[in-house]
Formats: structure tokens, sequence, C-alpha cells
């Protein structure tokens, strides 16, 4: 039996012990209530403000974010930041003291998963006490990926194994910005990695943002991005150019990845640019250009095109379609599918491209390259599927054409090589109309290529041509070739089979090369016995293809196509 006496003790004991438990815990919470710290928050130098304002947040290895953590405690405190529940940096503050958290760099890996939204930079003070200040808001605006923008000017950057990116709208734009005044990105290496589309909002980081101004010469429109693209004059493109002496090219390579470009709207039917080359780059000199995919609306009243508007130096275009509509107002300007004008020395390749998209012009009109002048150009594996207008009237100007391809000036230096391409699409102009090429005064060699749509020249006197309109002067070769297409003229008499008109000082030369007998008399216009035509079973015969040779393949019902078709 216990003693009354030891219960009584007990009692006691576990009433003191509770009473002491008691008194810690209201001692301890009082002390945990009179803690003293505060986080100050500070305007970032870049995209972060103090809550209630937040700010877009474009490029995560760039931007960097700020806060101060000031202790008004007596003791010191420890802690850290974090974004998306992972860590950016830590922090110690002495008692009484200020800790400036400067670079916090939200990197690819803290970002991962997140998507368009508002989220906290998290402040947490771990010891001796926890506590969390979530006050920083950080806005992101798409997808957060590993951005390097051009306006940086990183000489680090720009290389084949790390280019400058570009992700949405914006890029394009600063891209554009930065080569027109010839910072770092002019000669460097730039990658495209997502297919951007100038009419949808997820295109950009932020399509409200009229951070990037007035874009489009409508000072009264609000200047969101968005706005600025797609209405008045429309999208600025890369590089500029005033004349022949004063252009600020881009000299780069532009690695299109295969991505497509969508709903581009340029219209300098009026405004600053009147008169100017217009296209995705303005102008480009000794510049690469790969893999773009063109969509969209191109209107002007000056030379134009989807990928350039003129073209200077040794440049390579490759693997470039486009499926933009070009349409110039006026005359005495050229417009061409891929490229406007190919200027004095200009050396130019264009390699595996193709125009899907009218071509419209008031004077030299092409799928391809709407005029050479004194330059040479090179085309491999080209073609043009689509419908080539010129609309002027004038039989004055010299450059006057229209073909499936490139029309060439008058002057007798440069040199065009067709090799392996072809049109199938209509061709009509005024005068100097082709399938493939509308006049030469230089060196023109066509090899292993061919015409199947249509060439219609409308004035009287003019010449038309199943591959050449007119041969002005120089030497002409062409080889393992032919044409299919029907061929009219204002003047009946001026219409070959393969060539319109050749000079009498000019050479033209003929290899293996043939003309639908239902389309001319003759393969050159001007020239006797040059009757070298088949007829369309023959050309549709698969020994028809084996004739032209291994660059042809037969196609049952049809005329003979490349066989890199």
């Amino acid at each position: 039996m216990i003693h009354k006496k030891n219960i009584l003790k007990r009692i006691l004991y576990i009433s003191l012990l509770t009473l002491l438990i008691l008194t810690t815990q209201k001692l301890y919470a009082q002390y945990i209530l009179t803690r003293n710290f505060e986080v100050n928050l500070s305007t970032a130098p870049f995209d972060v403000e103090i809550t209630g304002t937040s700010k877009d947040v474009y490029d995560i290895d760039v931007d960097k974010l700020s806060a101060t953590v000031k202790n008004n405690n007596s003791y010191p405190i420890s802690g850290n930041v974090t974004f998306n529940n992972k860590q950016v940096t830590t922090f110690e503050v002495p008692a009484g003291g200020t800790k400036a958290l400067s670079n916090l760099t939200l990197t690819q890996e803290i970002t991962s998963g997140l998507s368009a939204g508002q989220y906290d930079l998290v402040v947490n003070v771990t010891a001796p006490y926890a506590t969390t200040n979530n006050s920083i808001k950080v806005n992101l605006k798409g997808t957060f990926t590993n951005v390097k923008k051009c306006k940086m000017n990183e000489t680090s950057l720009g290389t084949t194994a790390n280019p400058y990116l570009v992700y949405k709208v914006e890029d394009l734009v600063r891209f554009a910005q930065e080569v027109s005044n010839q910072g770092n990105c002019t000669t460097k290496v730039v990658k495209q990695i997502d297919d951007l589309d100038f009419g949808l909002s997820t295109s950009y980081y932020n399509s409200n943002d009229t951070s990037l101004g007035n874009l489009n010469e409508n000072a009264n429109d609000g200047n969101k991005i968005l706005q600025e693209t797609t209405t008045g004059t429309g999208f600025i493109g890369v590089g500029t150019f005033t004349g022949p002496n004063d252009y600020k090219p881009f000299r780069g390579t532009y690695e299109g990845n295969k991505k497509a470009i969508r709903n581009l709207y340029i219209n300098t039917t009026t405004g600053s640019r009147v008169g100017k080359p217009v296209a995705l780059f303005n102008s480009l000199e000794g510049a690469t250009i790969k893999g773009l995919r063109m969509n969209g609306k191109i209107k002007s009243a000056g030379d134009s095109s989807s990928i350039a508007g003129w073209v200077y130096g040794v440049c390579n275009i490759t693997d470039c379609q486009n499926w933009a509509t070009v349409e110039c107002t006026v005359n005495d300007f050229s417009n061409g599918g891929i490229v406007g004008t190919a200027w004095t020395g200009a050396n130019l390749t264009l390699t595996d491209c193709w125009n899907a998209a009218s071509v419209t012009g008031g004077s030299a009109t092409a799928g391809m390259v709407g005029l050479v002048f004194k330059s040479t150009i090179t085309m491999e594996r080209c073609r043009n599927t689509a419908n080539i207008t010129s609309t002027t009237t004038a039989s004055s100007d010299s450059n006057n054409g229209t073909a499936g391809l490139v029309v060439k000036n008058s002057s007798n230096t440069g040199t065009v090589n067709i090799i392996q391409c072809f049109n199938s699409g209509i061709i009509k102009g005024n005068q100097n109309v082709a399938g493939l090429i509308s006049s030469t005064n230089g060196a023109l060699n066509i090899t292993s290529s061919y015409n199947t749509g249509s060439v219609t020249a409308t004035a009287t006197g003019t010449y038309a041509g199943g591959l050449l309109a007119r041969h002005r002067a120089g030497t002409t070769n062409i080889t393992n070739s032919y044409s299919a297409g029907t061929i009219s003229s204002g003047t009946a008499a001026n219409k070959g089979g393969l060539v319109g008109y050749t000079a009498a000082a000019a050479s033209l030369k003929y290899s293996n090369s043939y003309y639908l007998s239902t389309t001319a008399t003759s393969a050159t216009s001007n020239v006797a016995n040059t009757t070298i035509s088949r007829t369309k079973t023959q050309m549709q015969a698969s020994t028809f293809a084996t004739t032209l040779g291994g660059a042809f393949k037969y196609v049952s019902g049809s005329y003979p196509q490349l066989t890199w078709q």
C-alpha cells in the first residue's frame, strides 16, 4: 500500500512540472512574437517590382532580381531565397545588420515546368526562428526558356555552338533593332527555336507589351506589340537600306531550324519605308540564311520578297520556303519570292529553296529572285509552283521581265547558273516572259531543269520562251532540259519553245534539250532549223526521262521530274 505522504509529494511534483512547462511555453511564445526583422524589397535592375505592380521576366539568364534583408533584432538571423520551391541563394545577417541580395538569377533549372503566370520569389528566415515573406511577385510571360537576347551584346554568344536564340516575336524584333544599330548580333549566329505566328498572342512573351514603342508608324494605337506587328506598316525587317551606298545589312548566319514564321505582315505602300527594300531581312551582305518557312503577306511600293530585300557580297540561302504573298503596287521595282534584288558584285547561291506563294510586281518579277544586277547567282534544286505576274505596261524599262525563277538585268556582266530547278506556276507579264529566266546579257547556264507552267507575254513585239525569253548577248548553254508549258506572246512569231529570241552576236547552244511540239514552231523564234521538239506522248514516256539523264526520273502519266522532288 502506497503511503499518502508519497502520493501528495508526487501530485505536487507533477503540478509544479506542469506549471513550469506552461510558463516556459508562454515565455517562448512571447519571445517568438517579439521577434523583429523585416524584408525590404528593392526595385530590381530589370524586371521585378514590389508587390502590386509585377513586371515581366523575359530572359532568365540575364534578368537579375534583388532583395534586401534588414535584421532589427539583437541576435543574428539566417535563411534562403526560393523560387518554384527551389533555392536561389542563402544569407546570414548579423544582429542589427542589413544584407543586400543581388544578382538573383532564375536559371532554367529553377524555372523548369513553369508556364505563364505570377509567382512568388520567397524570402525564408530559417534561424533562429522561422518565417516567410513572399511579397516579391515575378510575372512570367510564356514558358521560361533559356533565352539569350541580342540586345545584351554578350561577346561569348553568337557562335555555332552557342548562338543567340529566338523564341518569341519580341526576340525577332530586338534582333532586327540590334542589326539596324549594327550591334553585336550583326555578324553572329542566330537560331530560331520555335515557330512564330505574328497573329497569335502565344508567340509573344507579352502581346500587350508597349516597351518596344511605335513600330507600325501609327502613334495613336497604344503601341501594344501584337498590334504593332500586324497593322499599319507592320514588322520592320532586319537591317536597313536607304540606297546602294547607305545600308546596314545582316552579315551573320540565321539558322531557321526548319521553323515557321507565320502571318508575317509588312505593308509599306505608305509611310517612311516607301521605295525601300522590305522582307524579313531588308538587306544582307555576306550572310547565310538556312531553313526558314515563311507565311504571311508582304505589300510594298518598292523592292520586296519574303527572305531578303537586297543582297550584297557572297550570300547563301539554303532550304528556305516561301508561302507569303508578295505584292508591289508600283512600277520600276524588283520583286521575288525569296530575294528582291541581287545588287552589283553579289555572289548569291540558293539551294533547295521553294516559292509556293504568288508574286505580283510592277517590273522585274520572279519566283526566286526579282532582279540580278551585275551579279552572279547560282540556284540548285530550287522550284517555283506559284503564279508570277508583272502588272506594268511600260515597254521602255530594260529590266522589265517576268519569270518562274529569275529576272536578269540588261548589263553584260554577271552569270546565272540554274541547276536541277523547275517551274510549274503560271507566268504572265508584259514583256520578256519565260518559265525560268526572263533575259540575259552575260553568261547563262541551264542544266537539268524544266518548265511545265504556262508562259504569257501580253505586249506586242516582245518575247516569250519556255525557259528563256530574251537572249541579248553573251553565252548561253542549255543542257539536259525541257519545256512543256504553253507559250503565248503578243506577237505570235516572237515565241520559242525554249528561247524566245536570241541576238545575232550572242552564243546560244542547246545540248540534249527539248520542247513540247504544240507550244512553238521552233526552239528559238528567230533561228531556223532548231526544231528539237517532242510530242506529249514522247515526253511522257520512260525513255524520255532516260534521255535527259540521271537527274530525272520517270513519272507515269506525267512529264519527267527531278529525282530530288
